[in-house]
């Protein structure tokens, strides 16, 4: 059904998770509501803001194919739709594109991320531009394990669906129920699909330190969850691509055109003092290169390891390596969702110039409050190729006065690189919102 321009349930608080049928499936709209978010006063002549889907089931990560036509959306315990785009707006296709089965996890725990498959194409006679990479979380007999796993996209009946499961990464060990794997990303280096996925601490902040654990790490490998080509910084784990981080949630690889060397730029959570975003130049794209990067997470967000993170890849203005955390909030702001803007208005275009980014501000868990620490943010990285990183950052949308009282979390975000239409999910809500350009 075409989704209508029309209240939503009150939606899922975190107190009320559970791990039953419920918790995954969506509930079709009755009507749409009048948005929770507005533009912030110097923003409200640029953007206009509507719902455009609700009462989904804890949504976690919004994915847009290449070529516009799909928006994929992931939710926390294990279900995936889509949506189709239509000339009068999003189509909502009714059947799951693919769900995990229940993962038997609360809390935070459960499908945090997708990755589609460099050049995806869903109608594609090369059943590796069909795959389609779903992180996540589920409950064994020995505690939650984070996992990978992959599909292959194919048409039934008229429907977008994934077939022919595979789990094709186990992490190390058990985990809790948060700080888990958080997010994936599939790009092509030396010739193979590879995949580059962040792992929280598990909330232990030795495991940061240590490469013989992916907890606290970030892990490369290959697309059918093999060890990645080249050199390896640590031969004996050779999937761990660098050490040190506490709970990052949200990666963008940068366009070519954007960085040369493709820079991973990152938002992630500290402990009670500072989150930070940072741009490491993680992936050595040649794959000649084995060096050990390490986000300097040891337990502490104020500690300078945290705050002053060398990019042992790009050279600073002293002949030392440059600090690749080039921004951080405080008070935390809990960033959980990020995306590239192509530009447009008052959005800087992401070209040599530097990188614009929309991030998701979760802020504090169940706050009731309107605050700047809850909403929508442009956060603007420039001297990308320089000796010393340099950012921006405001408040793009804002949480309603009236909305005061009830819990609002931002997770999901995804921007359409085609016009700069940004997409994001309230987890707590369960409602999609689109935020458009005024041209």
């Amino acid at each position: 059904m075409i989704l209508p321009l029309a209240a939503c349930s009150g939606g899922t608080s975190f107190g009320d998770l559970s791990a039953n049928e419920t918790a995954r499936l969506r509930t079709p709209c009755d009507a749409l509501p009048a948005p929770a978010y507005a533009p912030t006063a110097t923003w409200e002549q640029a953007l206009t803001v509507d719902v455009i889907d609700c009462n989904l089931a804890l949504p976690s990560r919004l994915r847009l194919s290449p070529d516009g036509q799909w928006l994929f959306l992931t939710q926390l315990r294990g279900t995936t739709y889509v949506y189709q785009r239509q000339t009068e707006g999003w189509d909502f296709q009714e059947a799951s594109f693919f769900d995990l089965g229940d993962l038997g996890v609360v809390n935070e725990a459960g499908l945090t991320s997708i990755a589609l498959a460099p050049g995806f194409d869903p109608e594609s006679p090369e059943r590796s531009r069909r795959e389609v990479f779903l992180s996540y979380q589920t409950r064994t007999d020995n505690g939650n394990v984070n996992r990978i796993s992959r599909v292959v996209a194919g048409m039934d009946a008229g429907n977008l669906v994934g077939t022919d499961p595979e789990v094709i990464w186990t992490g190390t060990g058990p985990t809790g129920d948060a700080h888990q794997v958080q997010d994936v990303h599939a790009f092509e280096m030396r010739g193979r699909a590879h995949l580059l996925a962040l792992v929280g601490d598990g909330n232990e902040p030795s495991s940061a330190a240590d490469p013989s654990t992916d907890a606290g790490s970030v892990v490369l490998m290959q697309r059918d969850g093999s060890d990645p080509l080249g050199a390896r910084a640590w031969p004996d784990f050779p999937k761990r691509q660098a050490i040190g981080v506490r709970n990052a949630y949200s990666m963008v690889m940068l366009a070519p055109e954007v960085d040369p060397r493709q820079g991973i730029v990152a938002v992630e959570n500290g402990n009670s003092s500072n989150d930070r975003a940072w741009l490491k130049r993680l992936v050595d794209i040649e794959g000649a290169r084995a060096l050990p990067h390490d986000l300097g997470y040891r337990g502490s967000d104020t500690e300078a390891s945290f705050t002053q993170t060398p990019d042992i890849s790009s050279v600073g203005g002293v002949g030392q390596a440059r600090n690749s955390v080039f921004r951080l909030f405080s008070p935390p702001v809990a960033p959980t969702g990020l995306a590239l803007h192509p530009g447009g208005g008052p959005i800087a275009p992401s070209d040599v110039s530097g990188a614009s980014l929309v991030v998701g501000l979760f802020g504090e868990t169940g706050a009731t409050e309107v605050n700047e620490r809850n909403g929508l943010g442009y956060l603007r990285v420039t001297n990308i190729g320089g000796a010393a990183l340099q950012s921006t950052f405001e408040l793009m949308l804002a949480r309603r006065p009236e909305t005061a009282g009830a819990v609002h979390h931002p997770v999901a975000v995804e921007v359409d690189p085609s016009d700069g239409t940004t997409y994001f999910a309230d987890i707590i809500t369960g409602s999609l919102y689109r935020v458009g350009l005024v041209r």
